[in-house]
């Protein structure tokens, strides 16, 4: 398994009570990053954070891997499953790409052009 997938939630899908809980810091970011280096169920992976999104893309080392991103997204943020799951979208292969290039020129902001991601 190595299609490339993004987990991720954004204005669109989350009250800003729960991204502000799922959010991370610079400081987090960096340890979670170390953490999932040394995880067995991720290949790569890359954290992006701001106000209105969190979003993890990543290639699971298997089949299981999305589970274990969203495992490990709960156990990292002390948040459980059952709070953000239903606000949470994810996107593999082309989809995952598409949406980074869409994020990434502020084609997905709160407000178009706007240059924060």
């Amino acid at each position: 398994m190595s299609d490339i997938t993004l987990i991720g939630i954004n204005h669109k899908t989350a009250a800003v009570e729960l991204r502000e809980a799922l959010s991370f810091t610079n400081e987090e970011t960096s340890d979670a990053l170390k953490s999932l280096i040394s995880n067995n169920d991720i290949k790569e992976a890359m954290i992006f954070s701001t106000c209105n999104r969190m979003e993890i893309l990543f290639i699971p080392a298997h089949e299981n891997g999305t589970q274990a991103m969203i495992s490990f997204l709960s156990k990292y943020k002390n948040v459980p499953v059952s709070r953000f799951q239903d606000a949470l979208y994810i996107y593999k292969g082309s989809e995952a790409i598409r949406h980074l290039f869409r994020v990434a020129s502020s084609l997905d902001s709160m407000i178009l052009g706007e240059p924060r991601f």
